[in-house]
């Protein structure tokens, strides 16, 4: 797998691709994966919900009406992914373009982008030689969304088992279509060529304020959405977890050891963390409205991009992954013990148990 990470819009991006090479672009076969609005939609508030529907439908026009592409559309409303929608995209594109599928595009949420890589993943495996490669466009508008488009994994929910598993050898589809594990298990895994869109002006933030902020008490629809806080203190989580993984790779003698990382990019994201979390503190004990003060969003977007990185880590020697811990707990426990909680809302709730693990170490 190749990634490229690129500063622009999806239309942008597009119509770049179209002037450079207009009838590969044009012959291509597009299956694009889309979020809709949750059957609980007060998990992510009006205006997100608004706001993800607003980009989705721009990247339906921009595909149909202004490049005049053939695409297909399939979407997800729920919070994550199953065995199903992998299976019934697959079946999908195979009844519209055949075994022809080249190009898999995710635009929306958490829910769409890791649903985006999980069909381009078993589409490479499952090309029949008619296709060398599958490109993958993951276009995020959310913070789950553009943390699960630089992780190295994806995660799709496991009815049976009650828990989020990565899809790494598509293990995930063997109870629920045997056939296509079997056919797909017996290929070669192909390549996926990912391009990840990081668009500023795509990208809608949460709430700074606290949820009992007076603020909030005229729209207790969003009470349930993460704040930009608990955001970064997921990724907080999730990078001191891999801070603490690193020190033990280098002080013991681990029988199963990670990929180094970058100490000095890590501390920096650390770091750019507890200062947007002091400037949203500071927001937040204001009397002023929401709106009143801009955090960074350049800054932001990066931040949570980096963290993504750090929810899965490479085995040395091995290409496999292991999940962070932050993620581990929140793959065993949130379906079955907290099923209308919030991924990243979890995610933060695991800091404090993190930093007692690493001062008692000490």
């Amino acid at each position: 797998t190749t990634t490229t990470i690129l500063k622009t819009s999806l239309r942008s991006h597009l119509k770049e691709s179209a002037r450079k090479c207009p009838e590969l672009l044009r012959s291509s076969s597009l299956l694009l994966v889309t979020s809709t609005t949750p059957h609980d939609s007060s998990s992510r508030g009006p205006h997100m919900n608004s706001a993800v529907s607003d980009h989705v439908n721009k990247s339906k026009f921009t595909l149909g009406n202004e490049l005049n592409l053939r695409f297909l559309n399939s979407t997800i409303s729920s919070s994550f992914p199953t065995p199903n929608h992998v299976i019934d995209c697959i079946n999908l594109s195979k009844r519209t373009f055949g075994n022809s599928v080249d190009t898999v595009m995710g635009v929306g949420g958490g829910n769409a982008i890791d649903l985006a890589k999980c069909v381009a993943r078993t589409l490479a495996s499952n090309n029949n030689g008619e296709t060398e490669k599958i490109k993958l466009v993951l276009a995020p508008c959310t913070i789950p969304g553009i943390m699960a488009s630089t992780s190295t994994s994806s995660l799709i929910l496991v009815e049976k088992e009650e828990a989020l598993l990565p899809f790494e050898n598509n293990f995930c589809l063997a109870d629920a279509s045997p056939s296509l594990f079997n056919e797909v298990m017996n290929k070669n895994l192909g390549v996926v060529e990912t391009t990840i869109l990081l668009d500023e002006t795509a990208v809608t933030l949460p709430p700074y304020t606290n949820r009992n902020d007076k603020a909030n008490e005229k729209h207790k629809s969003i009470v349930s959405q993460p704040t930009m806080s608990d955001n970064l203190f997921a990724a907080l989580a999730v990078c001191f977890d891999a801070k603490i993984l690193s020190l033990s790779n280098r002080q013991q003698a681990l029988t199963t050891k990670c990929v180094p990382v970058d100490d000095e990019d890590l501390d920096a994201v650390i770091e750019s963390c507890i200062l947007a979390l002091k400037q949203t503190e500071l927001q937040s004990s204001s009397n002023k409205n929401n709106d009143s003060v801009e955090l960074d969003k350049a800054n932001l977007i990066a931040i949570f991009a980096k963290a993504g990185r750090y929810l899965n880590r490479e085995i040395e020697s091995q290409k496999q992954f292991i999940s962070s811990l932050p993620l581990e707990l929140a793959s065993s426990l949130l379906p079955p013990f907290f099923p209308h909680g919030h991924i990243m809302t979890f995610l933060a709730s695991t800091l404090p148990g993190i930093l007692s693990q690493q001062q008692e170490k000490r």
